[in-house]
């Protein structure tokens, strides 16, 4: 298989990642603005998964394809070029880099689901 068969490839596969993701998530947020009685509190840490979803797939998995094809980090701003040169320096730097942003995700997610819950 050539390169640039695998890259188109790779392309269709995260564009039905994305498309599935931002979609199916959109209407679960629908659905819950829409019914009142689904206004609890476990609906709500749920409403926070989908809501970071959306974000995962809207923000980090562009930028991840973008990596994956070109090996090339598009920088968002010098603190994030900072935290990321270790990263890139190394030759396994394409998969902790994805790693990386998926952990930084979930521990934004897990603070604000504590401090939601304690606050």
């Amino acid at each position: 298989m050539s390169l640039l068969r695998l890259q188109v490839v790779v392309v269709v596969l995260y564009a039905i990642v994305i498309a599935v993701g931002v979609c199916g998530n959109s209407v679960v947020v629908y659905i819950f603005v829409r019914h009142r009685r689904l206004h609890t509190s476990t609906n709500a840490f749920i409403m926070c998964l989908v809501v970071s979803d959306i974000v995962l797939c809207t923000f980090s998995l562009p930028v991840q394809l973008h990596y994956q094809l070109t090996n090339h980090w598009v920088y968002i701003c010098q603190t994030v070029a900072v935290t990321w040169r270790g990263l890139l320096e190394s030759e396994d730097s394409i998969l902790y880099g994805p790693a990386w942003v998926s952990t930084m995700c979930a521990q934004i997610l897990g603070f604000s689901r504590v401090s939601g819950a304690t606050f």
